[in-house]
């Protein structure tokens, strides 16, 4: 029997074919979020570099720590994306670097993203704000980068004991709690952002408040 069930996997293999991908040995993850208005301009923030633990986004951290090349390509080729797809409203691309400073279009969210939450704080205009003057006819404003800014995803598995304390007193950190009514493992609750003078203060502080809560 299992040998017939071999077989009849390797038959549908052998109908539907296979797709080969080439193995590429990854350095790390930025995206690129950018707004496309109606009469074709846009406003697009610089990259942000991003961490996954277990498939999910742990932190964001902006400015990317990453060379002027890979900056220059990851905004072009976002904008070129936007334009091909004449996508109106704002568009996460996220891009792989792999370790020759190479870099690849992983995926396009059309749509607000995690990865651009830190731009409450830390941009004059953040990208919710883009969208609302999309749905609402305004004309577009620039948005520029306030203070280097790293921003932690705050998971359910931080309630699986009890509910986690939360200190919104302290300077340049902001916590946002989405309310949601079940911590689940995985599940994003919410979201601090640490904004100050420079990247490397920012996320001491950020893990500092994480190791609070954990």
């Amino acid at each position: 029997r299992d040998a017939q069930e071999s077989r009849g996997l390797g038959d549908v293999y052998k109908r539907q074919g296979y797709i080969l991908e080439k193995l590429v040995k990854l350095k790390k993850e930025i995206s690129v979020i950018i707004t496309r208005f109606g009469n074709n301009s846009y406003e697009i923030y610089e990259p942000i570099e991003n961490t996954h633990e277990d498939q999910i986004l742990k932190y964001s951290k902006i400015p990317a720590e990453i060379n002027k090349k890979l900056f220059d390509e990851s905004k072009d080729w976002s904008i070129r994306i936007a334009e091909e797809l004449k996508y109106i409203g704002t568009l996460c691309v996220e891009f792989f670097v792999d370790r020759n400073e190479n870099l690849y279009v992983n995926e396009i969210a059309p749509r607000t993203h995690n990865s651009g939450h830190y731009s409450i704080e830390g941009c004059s205009i953040s990208q919710f704000e883009h969208q609302v003057k999309i749905v609402s006819n305004q004309k577009p404003e620039n948005s520029t980068l306030k203070s280097p800014s790293v921003m932690i995803n705050l998971l359910g598995d931080l309630w699986d004991k009890s509910s986690p304390n939360f200190d919104d007193t302290n300077k340049g950190v902001f916590i946002h709690l989405y309310y949601k009514t079940t911590p689940k493992k995985g599940r994003k609750m919410g979201h601090i952002t640490v904004v100050d003078k420079n990247l490397q203060s920012a996320n001491n502080i950020a893990e500092e408040e994480f190791k609070k809560l954990s």
